[in-house]
């Protein structure tokens, strides 16, 4: 079907720039405290993506 694959990081910084999403931070703080691991270094690359660097 030659559907383009994404992440859960790249659907959140995808639905902040659709305006879903008001901010992409939040999220990622939750998905932490529910277990998700992000390193420092991927949390501040997707945060600039999504323009809250």
């Amino acid at each position: 079907m030659e559907l383009p694959l994404k992440g859960t990081l790249g659907l959140l910084v995808e639905a902040k720039r659709v305006g879903l999403v008001p901010r992409v931070a939040p999220l990622i703080e939750q998905l932490h405290d529910l277990g998700f691991y992000l390193s420092d270094r991927t949390r501040d690359v997707v945060l600039r993506m999504a323009d809250e660097a």
